[in-house]
Parts: structure tokens; C-alpha cells; sequence
């Protein structure tokens, strides 16, 4: 488990145009959503146009940015990618829909997760929890995709948005939905805690244009124990 703002509070200014996105994680269980998920929402392949970003001259984005016409309280989500086309990091800035000004992403709360697998692989994943009890869906998927599924623990599911990355070979996707959040961790002993099962948490998938299974990514945390000093 690694906190996305531990690594870098990643900055990046954007003007974008979009709707509240908001959609139930909702679909038959076992059987991923296919297309819309939800009023207002709906999954799949996206063409955001890029804007010019300036907000952090010492980390400047590499490649396109992406507006993702996720709004929470009036500013929306940017997301982007930082540090070099070798080491891609994904960041994230809110443009205030009012004012036009460009902050820090701080709206939620959240964990970031690392997937392995092959032939796949997914970087970075991010799941926010919104005050308004939505959670927001971000990463980045090494190679191309033709749907990225989003499996809630009770069944539910959403289709995420995505878009290539115009500097590399990675997919960058996002959604926003109603779902429980992520379940802390049981106590079981001083200092050490251990997840829940793996089935208790979230699940995202990404799939080809056959329909096949890429690579996945459980969201579980890892245990934890205390610090030896």
C-alpha cells in the first residue's frame, strides 16, 4: 500500500468541461456492467481534450493531460503523468469550475494500490472517498485496454473511463460511483493488524477486445506491524 500523496502531491491545472458523474457500482453479480452504469454515467473509451499546465514548473506533466469531468464541490478532477515516460506517475489537481484556479487534488481521502500480473499490469490505483459518500476510481494501466470493470464487493460493478497516454504505452482511467468504503484492517495483536478477505474488497479488472482477462487488481491493504527503529 503506498499514499499517492506520500510519493508526490502532484499538481496539474487544467480547463475542462463535464456534468457531474456520479453512478451506482451496481450490476448483476459475477457479470461485469457493460456501458452505462448508472444516470449519468458511462465507462469506456474517452477523448479529453488537453490543456496547458503550469502550476508546477519543477514536476511539469509529461504527455497530455486529462480532464475527467468528475466535479466534487464545484472543482474537478485532472489527472496526469509526471516524473518521466521510464518511471510514469500518475498525479492529479482540481480546477475550480468558478474561478478557473488550479490546487492540489485534496478532496478525498483514500489508499493507492500496486497490481501485478502479466501479460498486463496495472500501476498506481487509487480509490477516494468523497464527503458525499461517492468514491472516485483513478490509475493507470501498462498497454491497451478495451474495458476496465470496477467489482464492489456486494455484487456491484461500473465500467471506467479511459484514455491512452500520448507520451507512452499506458492507459490512464478514472469513474466515480456510490460504494462502501474500504474496510479498515482487524487488530490481532500490539500493533499488527491484518486485512479482511480477499473477497471483502474491491476488484478492477481490465479486459481485451475479446473479452479476455488482462490483468486485475485486488484494492486490500497489507497488513501492518510496528516499526522497528
Amino acid at each position: 500500500m503506498v499514499d499517492l500523496r506520500g510519493i508526490r502531491r502532484g499538481v496539474v491545472a487544467v480547463l475542462a468541461v463535464g456534468v457531474l458523474f456520479v453512478a451506482g457500482c451496481t450490476g448483476e453479480p459475477g457479470r461485469p456492467a457493460v456501458g452505462a452504469t448508472g444516470p449519468g454515467w458511462v465507462g469506456g473509451l474517452r477523448t479529453p481534450s488537453p490543456v496547458p499546465v503550469d502550476i508546477n514548473p519543477s514536476a511539469p506533466p509529461v504527455g497530455d493531460t486529462v480532464p475527467t469531468g468528475v466535479v466534487v464541490d464545484g472543482r474537478e478532477l485532472v489527472l496526469y503523468v509526471w516524473h518521466s515516460v521510464q518511471v510514469p506517475w500518475l498525479g492529479a489537481a482540481a480546477l475550480d469550475r468558478g474561478t478557473g484556479g488550479l490546487t492540489d487534488w485534496l478532496i478525498g481521502t483514500g489508499r493507492s494500490f500496486n497490481g501485478t500480473g502479466e501479460p498486463g499490469h496495472f500501476g498506481e490505483v487509487r480509490r477516494e472517498e468523497v464527503p458525499d459518500g461517492t468514491v472516485i476510481y483513478m490509475g493507470m494501466f501498462r498497454g491497451t485496454v478495451d474495458r476496465i470493470v470496477l467489482a464492489e464487493p456486494d455484487g456491484g460493478s461500473a465500467e471506467a473511463a479511459f484514455t491512452a497516454w500520448s507520451a507512452g504505452d499506458y492507459t490512464i482511467f478514472w469513474a466515480r460511483c456510490r460504494a462502501a468504503p474500504i474496510p479498515e484492517n482487524t487488530p490481532v495483536g500490539e500493533g499488527r493488524t491484518e486485512p479482511l478477505d480477499p473477497v471483502k474488497y474491491p476488484l478492477v479488472s481490465a479486459f481485451d477486445k475479446s473479452g479476455a482477462a488482462l490483468d486485475e487488481v485486488r484494492l486490500r491493504p497489507a497488513a501492518t506491524k510496528p516499526r522497528v527503529v
